[in-house]
């Protein structure tokens, strides 16, 4: 789905994956969230970029020993780029989330 001018959107798009038959805890999705521009001429007048990275969310494929249960999750949406070793909890710690 594409959300237009939404300040609060709802993914509902499915997903399927083929999981591997043994799972740890570093299995996971990364979501990974774009601002694009629709006006490209106006854009390009600026010299800006048709896409701006606005944050990323990562939902946790096994945690406590259980795969993760086929449902809705709400997810925190950390603002900024990727680091490395963001799965870390020190590193969570240290990431800004967009207020809901």
């Amino acid at each position: 789905d594409v959300s237009y001018h939404n300040r609060n959107p709802q993914l509902t798009d499915e997903i399927k994956i083929k999981l591997p038959t043994k799972m740890t805890s570093k299995h996971h999705i990364l979501f990974t969230f774009f601002h694009v521009v629709c006006n490209l001429q106006k854009n390009e007048k600026k010299g800006l970029d048709q896409e701006t990275l606005l944050g990323y969310s990562v939902l946790p494929l096994y945690d406590r020993n259980r795969i993760v249960e086929n449902d809705e999750h709400g997810l925190p949406v950390a603002i900024g780029p990727l680091e490395e070793d963001y799965l870390s909890d020190e590193k969570k710690a240290l990431l800004t989330y967009v207020d809901s």
